[in-house]
């Protein structure tokens, strides 16, 4: 169609005389989408959780609310409220090639549409690994201000899991 369209314009703007409608394009033979079947999801959502890491929490949320990996990059932690159990998707990130400077750059853009600008809701167990991971980074930041060895030491002294220190991270969110 958008091919055709240029013919058109070029035949309207500079009459170049092209018979598009004589021109066949050729038709593109798309692969079909590979999906997991339920056995293989839940053994990559079981994986990832074990791992645990931001990269695996990644795919689940990826897996689990239908975002486009350059709009999992662009999030951050005021993008996730996880009280209510929501993402909002606001940004995006691509990577592009400048020209002129023979490389790639990472720039941050608004999503394509405005549809695309969104609300998801998280399933509960994606709001608790979310929570788990964000209480280990403001620890992680503890335990290096306070020259701990490992996170462990810092969590083991400081941190307690009484409901009272529960409702002071949620409230920090």
């Amino acid at each position: 169609a958008r091919f055709k369209s240029i013919i058109y314009l070029a035949n309207e703007k500079y009459d170049a005389g092209i018979h598009y409608k004589k021109v066949e394009m050729p038709k593109i033979l798309q692969e079909p989408m590979m999906v997991l079947g339920n056995g293989e999801k839940k053994r990559l959502e079981n994986k990832c959780k074990k791992i645990g890491t931001a990269p695996s929490i990644g795919i689940l949320l990826c897996m689990y609310t239908g975002m486009r990996v350059g709009e999992l990059c662009a999030l951050r932690w005021e993008n996730i409220d996880l009280d209510k159990g929501i993402i909002k998707v606001r940004k995006t990130l691509q990577r592009i090639y400048i020209d002129e400077e023979k490389r790639t750059r990472v720039i941050e853009d608004n999503p394509k549409s405005k549809s695309s600008s969104r609300d998801i809701p998280l399933r509960d167990d994606l709001c608790s690994l979310l929570f788990q991971m964000k209480k280990e980074n403001d620890s992680k930041a503890l335990s290096e201000v306070l020259g701990h060895s490992s996170v462990n030491i810092t969590l083991n002294r400081y941190v307690h899991s009484s409901y009272r220190v529960q409702k002071k991270y949620i409230e920090k969110l």
